[in-house]
């Protein structure tokens, strides 16, 4: 959520803890870290990306095309010739991200760089302890029910399109951070301990409900037409809490104070709620080539989804605690700025109101594709290129971040029941007005996708086993009832 959330939680952390971040100061600090204990962190990750296996087109023989699927082109759909009603599934899982990298020791080396030019000769300092799950929670994708009338058919359908969940906890993180005031002509210390719990959970869903109508506009040309609403729905909670005390002159004094005669508040607390939907139209034809080939062609073009809600925001912070100092890097950077602690109000905060906004926008991109299909006596293949014009693209006030895509190629290979695909997209990745603690990006890369499936019949039954290997590892499962 762009400025909200790096200023609610970014800061709000490095607020509590005092953690140096990244800096190289060119003389040695006055502030000395005397504790840092990282605490437990614990992350939990949860994605889902629509798989849309689905096997195409079943010759006679059982020979699978499953590049003459609805979900490609929506003139596809003309090959259904019974009503049917699909449904797809997915196998949930959850993996232990410790399997694959050492979390904790990256963590543990990551605070001892961090805070090299803070250490105090006896200083105690450790990473926290992570643990780490990914996984996929969705079951159900999506399902859709088709039905011949006449010379059309048409199609109902929903979707599951993108599901993702990321909690963090981190519990038990402690601080001591100490400076060096001058008062009455003597230089005094000043430490200040800080406990640490905080926890946040993002969840972002889009689903689509579509609407699909076919019918035939010459002897061997079939033309499509899909209308898609699709919703997004944002939720960001998340909540600081923070028991802290500072020491001087033998005296201690705590934050959180109701009694006390000026603010004392460290709380930090965020509540998103943002949703919207939208509207997309997809044509597409195809021709019968030969008997044994097949060209066809689509556009997509989408309407900007609209997204309104509420943003809650509070944020307490130190005055004394120089955070630009600590999240940029800044030369000779205090933790604890001598110069703004009030020793007669040591335990001082203040209220931070950044600027929030009512709402969000998700832009899509214009979508070409022209795919080609060629078809033996037990296998096939099929090939399919697109181009884009556009970004996808979400903008929180002047935070934009967005994926333009340049064009995507896509194989398909089958064999009697079986099949493969692999494609690959060209994209741009880039923000924009990130804001002042994160660097906008500018990074292209291809996106590889492969998976392989299985297709069988049993009666009125189609079954579909799909495994996807990239980008997001799982299993689904597609049945479809032929009446």
């Amino acid at each position: 959520m762009g400025v909200v959330a790096q200023r609610s939680f970014l800061l709000a952390g490095a607020l509590c803890l005092a953690i140096p971040i990244g800096l190289a100061p060119a003389q040695v600090p006055q502030s000395k870290i005397h504790l840092f204990r990282g605490g437990h962190l614990e992350l939990t990750s949860r994605l889902h990306l629509a798989t849309r296996a689905d096997c195409g087109y079943i010759l006679s023989n059982g020979q699978v095309l499953p590049s003459l699927s609805a979900d490609q082109n929506p003139a596809f759909l003309h090959l259904v010739n019974r009503p049917q009603v699909r449904l797809r599934t997915l196998v949930p899982y959850s993996i232990d991200a410790a399997t694959f990298v050492d979390l904790t020791g990256e963590a543990s080396r990551g605070v001892l760089d961090a805070t090299s030019s803070y250490r105090a000769s006896d200083a105690e300092i450790s990473g926290p302890r992570v643990q780490a799950r990914i996984g996929l929670a969705e079951f159900l994708e999506g399902f859709q029910l088709v039905v011949p009338a006449g010379g059309f058919r048409l199609a109902f359908g929903y979707e599951n399109t993108l599901a993702g969940n990321l909690r963090a906890t981190i519990v038990g993180s402690r601080t001591r951070v100490s400076t060096l005031v001058e008062s009455a002509g003597t230089t005094t210390p000043v430490v200040l301990n800080a406990l640490l719990d905080a926890e946040s959970d993002l969840a972002v869903r889009v689903r689509n409900t579509h609407l699909v109508a076919s019918t035939r506009i010459a002897r061997r040309t079939i033309f499509g037409l899909q209308l898609t609403r699709q919703t997004l729905e944002l939720r960001l909670r998340g909540q600081v809490r923070a028991d802290a005390t500072m020491l001087y002159a033998g005296l201690e004094h705590a934050f959180n104070d109701p009694s006390a005669p000026w603010p004392t508040d460290l709380s930090q607390e965020l509540d998103v709620d943002i949703r919207g939907a939208g509207i997309s139209l997809r044509a597409g034809v195809w021709h019968l080539l030969t008997k044994s080939t097949v060209v066809d062609a689509s556009i997509r073009v989408a309407g900007a989804t609209e997204c309104k809600g509420k943003v809650f925001l509070v944020q307490n912070r130190i005055p004394a605690l120089n955070l630009d100092g600590l999240l940029l890097g800044e030369e000779d950077a205090e933790i604890l700025e001598p110069a703004r602690l009030k020793l007669t109000q040591l335990t001082l905060t203040e209220r931070v109101q950044p600027k929030t906004y009512g709402g969000a926008r998700l832009t899509s991109p214009v979508e070409l594709r022209l795919g080609f299909l060629s078809v033996a006596r037990r296998a096939s293949g099929a090939f399919a290129a697109q181009a884009y014009v556009g970004e996808l693209g979400f903008q929180y006030g002047p935070t934009l971040l967005a994926a333009r895509p340049r064009w995507k190629l896509h194989g398909t290979l089958s064999y009697g029941r079986a099949f493969t695909t692999l494609s690959l997209t060209s994209l741009e990745l880039f923000t924009q007005g990130a804001g002042r603690y994160v660097r906008d990006i500018r990074q292209g890369l291809g996106a590889p996708q492969w998976a392989f499936g299985l297709a069988w019949q049993r009666g009125p039954w189609t079954v579909v086993q799909y495994l996807r290997l990239l980008p997001v590892p799982n299993l689904a499962l597609t049945l479809t009832l032929i009446f």
